[in-house]
């Protein structure tokens, strides 16, 4: 019995002392009840104590167990194989009383010739092994997991240590930490014949079209000499090349363009006069060529051809289309290597179209960027949507940084077609949704109230701070569809009696209105027009393109805000965040500024530190952990 910590052993000492103490002193129990007791406590403490401590058995190994690895690979020779088996055979007779062996033959993998047993001899290997390799590794990792209890372990390893897999150096010092020693017999070539082996050949696995790329050889020699190094492509020979060979490992490095896409094997031989083996005087590798980069931009205005333009000067092949010509399917995805949406607005890709882009960038590599402008990111309604996941900024910039305290009022329609069904849910659930988005991208200072509008005019969820916002998404869920249609005038004076005794330094009001149903105009604009002039801005909101659509957009013009189509409810989330974030100044920055480059960014490769020119503004986003930034501005 050992212990692993036996220090703790001296705490007997105290807690001996502290039961002898507390035995005198405790009063009131039975002299053979407190006897018992305290004699229990004892063993407590001294159980504890004991397993502090960290007891360990041990016992003495009786006997050896040897275990023998032979390589049986194709640069061993016939001499050399006869000559492993007259060693082991030797090695077993003179074995001890207790000591026990096992055999292993090993080529390209292992193979258990005997058990761990008692043996007296052998007189040949029976085993068949793929010889075309050698993996050392793998043959002592086996004899370590096969030593018994109880004795003690050796390994004898006899080979020409002509190693072609695994990593031998690693294995035998994992062994020698376990306890195993490792004793070799040299055999063969390594100890006297000439070789020249091909041990590594290096190149990518995956090129474009006109890339040069490298191929790096390398070569181990037994001693000095020349040789012919042969570099074939699909079986053509391409180039030939006299190399001088040190003694040791030679390195050579070649150069390949490929001009046509494809799957291409290479071929490297080393041809030599003064060789044993030529069997492995022949490396390969593949290499993947694949064709020009393709790359898909999506933009509104498909005639601004600027950026595809300079993207074709780089010789990528470009796609340019709108929303519409948005792929819908995974497959067709997946044909190109990067998607560009350049000044898109959220509001003109669906959903289901949005997480088939998210799935591709996370699940398959392709590439995805965002050109900024008034339709990207927080100004373009991407909030909370599943392509602002994939984005190396983060658009919860409320949260992060101090803006203006906002108040925001939404005032919807909730009349009778608001329960029409839309993408399998009522309108209203839409803009309930759009609503909440609403409220999770303001911060916790920010105010937001919901008003359904109908018949008569009622809060949902009244006027309040941020500090909980799950209580007003809860309360927002309620909006339900009501009857009639919307009033408008009732509802602009219901939005200036709740917004004039406000005290943001931002008050804001949205206006959704069905386009083609919104009733008692006369008076609005007005109304629109005196919050304007005490800094209260209105934005209409219309649902699908109506009679009544030209007034709600002469009503945002009046009410300084600004006039949006929504022709799909789908729409309405991207729309309130778009105009919440604009409204409430914390999507778009404009003024005159130079950025601030990250020098030494693989994205401003190229670019000198003062040819960067001006800027007028940005869209605000932040960091997000991990990203790497090659620009900041000024701010």
């Amino acid at each position: 019995m050992v212990f692993t910590h036996p220090l703790y052993l001296l705490l007997f000492l105290p807690a001996l002392a502290g039961l002898i103490y507390s035995f005198k002193h405790v009063a009131g129990m039975m002299k053979n009840r407190k006897r018992v007791a305290f004699a229990i406590r004892f063993l407590l403490f001294g159980s504890l104590i004991f397993a502090l401590a960290g007891p360990e058995s041990h016992r003495r190994n009786e006997g050896l167990c040897t275990i023998f690895l032979l390589d049986r690979s194709d640069s061993i020779t016939e001499a050399s194989r006869r000559l492993q088996v007259e060693f082991v055979d030797k090695a077993l007779k003179g074995l001890g009383p207790r000591d026990v062996a096992a055999v292993v033959a090993f080529g390209k993998d292992p193979v258990m010739e005997t058990l761990v047993e008692k043996l007296d001899g052998i007189d040949r290997i029976q085993s068949t092994v793929t010889s075309s390799a050698s993996d050392l590794a793998a043959a002592i990792r086996l004899a370590g997991a096969s030593f018994p209890d109880g004795k003690a372990k050796r390994v004898v390893l006899l080979s020409d240590g002509n190693e072609t897999a695994g990593d031998a150096m690693e294995a035998a010092t994992v062994a020698a930490s376990d306890g195993i020693p490792i004793d070799h017999v040299v055999l063969g070539s390594a100890a006297s014949e000439r070789e020249v082996t091909v041990t590594n050949v290096e190149m990518p696995s995956e090129v474009r079209v006109d890339q040069a790329f490298g191929l790096k050889v390398t070569v181990d020699a037994s001693e000095p000499g020349s040789a012919t190094l042969l570099l074939d492509r699909n079986g053509v020979t391409i180039k030939r090349m006299t190399v001088q060979l040190s003694a040791g490992k030679n390195t050579y490095a070649l150069s390949e363009t490929l001009t046509e896409a494809g799957f291409h094997r290479y071929r490297v031989t080393v041809q030599t006069d003064r060789d044993h083996d030529v069997r492995n005087n022949v490396g390969m590798g593949f290499v993947a060529v694949r064709g020009r980069p393709r790359a898909l931009i999506v933009q509104a205005d498909t005639k601004n051809r600027e950026l595809a333009d300079s993207l074709k000067s780089q010789g990528i092949d470009v796609v340019l289309t709108d929303a519409a010509g948005l792929p819908s399917r995974a497959e067709d995805v997946q044909i190109y290597d990067t998607i560009l949406f350049n000044d898109l607005n959220a509001s003109l890709v669906n959903p289901r179209q949005q997480k088939l882009i998210q799935a591709a960038v996370r699940d398959t590599g392709v590439g995805f960027a965002m050109v900024g402008g008034e339709d990207s990111f927080l100004p373009g309604g991407w909030y909370g949507t599943p392509v602002a996941e994939v984005l190396p900024v983060d658009l919860n910039i409320r949260q992060r940084k101090s803006f203006p305290s906002t108040t925001i009022l939404i005032i919807s329609d909730t009349s009778g077609s608001m329960g029409m069904i839309e993408d399998g849910q009522p309108k209203v659930r839409l803009a309930a949704k759009a609503a909440e988005q609403t409220v999770r991208m303001m911060s916790s200072v920010d105010k937001v109230g919901v008003v359904a509008s109908t018949d008569g005019i009622e809060f949902v969820a009244p006027v309040q701070t941020l500090t909980n916002k799950d209580a007003v998404i809860s309360q927002i869920q309620r909006l339900g569809v009501g009857g009639g249609g919307i009033y408008c005038l009732p509802s602009m004076e219901f939005a200036q009696d709740v917004l004039m005794k406000d005290n943001s330094k931002v008050r804001h009001l949205i206006l959704l209105a069905d386009g083609s149903d919104c009733d008692q105009q006369e008076g609005c604009v007005a109304i629109a027009a005196f919050l304007q002039s005490n800094k209260i801005t209105t934005t209409c909101v219309s649902i699908g393109e109506g009679p009544h659509s030209p007034f709600l957009k002469t009503l945002a013009a009046a009410g300084g805000g600004r006039y949006y189509l929504a022709t799909k409810a789908s729409q309405l989330p991207a729309i309130f965040t778009q105009d919440a974030a604009v409204m409430s100044r914390s999507a778009i920055e404009e003024g005159t500024f130079v950025p601030k480059t990250m020098m030494g960014e693989e994205v401003l490769r190229g670019i000198e530190q003062g040819s960067i020119p001006p800027l007028f503004g940005y869209c605000l986003s932040d960091t997000r952990p991990l990203s790497r930034v090659g620009m900041r501005t000024h701010k």
